[in-house]
């Protein structure tokens, strides 16, 4: 309790009533090669929406998240937010939006919409250093059991500890 008073306070006197972050990142998934990708930030005071999206060379899968964001002293960045994984196939100009279902497979959908609102839910936290306007930090990703907005069954909430990687953001905070 005492931390999160403490989180509070300093956020309500050192945070940004707006922010705005753009930047790059690395992943390093359990049985894949490295991810890079790019990632973008916008903050109110403590609320922030993230986009992370993470490129190969026929498909582009972005991970959107709404959570929270906590400045120590202007030093220590801490985030956790969660949201829906969506990917673009763009393989011989075909584009294809597809969402990842429960078996952890990418299913072709009509839109960006439905491939958003059938998306399963990731969890992403973050650690990050303030160096003047600039970040470096440690990042955490993990899928849920499930969740989606069309299947918000709150049992589904559960992380899947074993699908999770670790990485790496640098983010240039423009304000």
């Amino acid at each position: 309790m005492v931390v999160v008073l403490l989180l509070l306070f300093t956020t309500g006197v050192f945070a940004r009533m707006i922010s705005f972050g753009l930047g790059s990142t690395l992943a390093f998934p359990q049985d894949s090669e490295v991810e890079l990708g790019g990632e973008l930030r916008v903050g109110f005071y403590f609320l922030e929406a993230t986009a992370v999206s993470f490129f190969k060379s026929e498909t582009t899968t972005t991970l959107y998240t709404g959570g929270v964001a906590f400045e120590l002293l202007d030093l220590i960045r801490v985030g956790a937010g969660m949201g829906a994984l969506t990917q673009l196939n763009y393989s011989e100009g075909f584009k294809a939006w597809r969402y990842m279902d429960e078996e952890f497979h990418y299913v072709t959908a009509d839109s960006l919409d439905e491939a958003f609102l059938k998306g399963m839910f990731h969890y992403r936290v973050y650690l990050e250093t303030a160096v003047s306007d600039f970040t470096i930090g440690l990042t955490y990703q993990v899928p849920t059991s499930g969740l989606t907005l069309t299947d918000f069954d709150l049992q589904k909430l559960a992380p899947l500890w074993h699908q999770g990687k670790f990485g790496i953001s640098t983010l240039y905070w423009l304000f």
